[in-house]
């Protein structure tokens, strides 16, 4: 006769001849305990709200996690933390030579912080791009808008406000113009989306001003005027400091060369932007 489960209470005991010693008693207590949690949970699971907030299991009750604007606000200071060690370190060291355990004891934080905000290492890169993307184009709007309606003002505008928001962080401007380039078809697709963005805006601008100017591909001129920007910006960073024109300097020599390969080099003046 093979051996015998005796239930007692919430215990089982493996009962066989010659195995009476406390050493081969093997009691499931714990096995028993672990099972019943699992039906619990999945018990509770199956009667949480699908369109209220997440549930927490408290006590064997089903309780409702809310967070509070305290709370959430706490959250994303500890995202931005991490975010901004981040870029410091993409745009300082590069993309390769950045690592997570950098990012975490630059922004003063810990592993399982990092991973609760971030997938990995390329994630927090996507999330880089995503915000420099959101924060060159509010400077370009601020520009716009203090542009007034007249078309080329605008474009000399942007041109002069993207020149110096990349000068004044030149961290971002290097995550943007090298570092996001090669590193798979994600970062790339970002990349591409931001350039893509501005590249609009020139197209729609010169599309609006065609019966202004000599006949033109609206869509390579505006790709064009875009990479001239960012190509200018790429080689004034990699100067060294000390023989860097100032910013404002290199922004006028781009919207000059702009405007010309455009055939509109007198259709604004030099001072104020007003068309002639």
């Amino acid at each position: 006769m093979g051996p015998r489960f005796v239930a007692k209470g919430s215990e089982r005991i493996l009962d066989q001849p010659g195995l009476a010693s406390p050493r081969h008693q093997v009691r499931r207590v714990w096995l028993d305990n672990y099972r019943m949690t699992c039906h619990s949970i999945l018990g509770f699971r199956r009667r949480a709200p699908k369109n209220g907030p997440p549930a927490v299991l408290r006590g064997g009750f089903l309780m409702a996690y809310r967070t509070t604007d305290k709370m959430r606000a706490r959250k994303e200071a500890r995202r931005q933390r991490l975010l901004k060690s981040a870029i410091r370190l993409f745009g300082r060291k590069g993309f390769h030579a950045t690592t997570v355990p950098m990012i975490v004891r630059a922004a003063n934080s810990s592993t399982g912080s990092f991973y609760f905000y971030f997938d990995n290492k390329g994630d927090v890169f996507a999330a880089a791009l995503r915000d420099l993307g959101e924060r060159i184009s509010a400077a370009l709007n601020r520009a716009l808008r203090a542009a007034g309606p007249n078309v080329l003002a605008q474009m000399r505008a942007a041109v002069k406000a993207l020149v110096a928001f990349l000068a004044e962080n030149p961290e971002d401007a290097r995550i943007l113009i090298v570092e996001s380039s090669g590193l798979g078809r994600r970062l790339e697709d970002l990349r591409r989306q931001i350039i893509a963005s501005h590249t609009r805006s020139v197209e729609q601008a010169l599309s609006a001003m065609a019966n202004r100017l000599p006949p033109l591909d609206a869509s390579v001129a505006a790709s064009c005027w875009v990479g001239a920007v960012y190509e200018a910006v790429y080689r004034w960073l990699e100067s060294p400091a000390e023989s860097r024109v100032p910013a404002s300097r290199l922004a006028e020599a781009i919207v000059r060369f702009n405007l010309g390969g455009i055939g509109a080099p007198a259709a604004i003046s030099e001072d104020n932007g007003h068309d002639h």
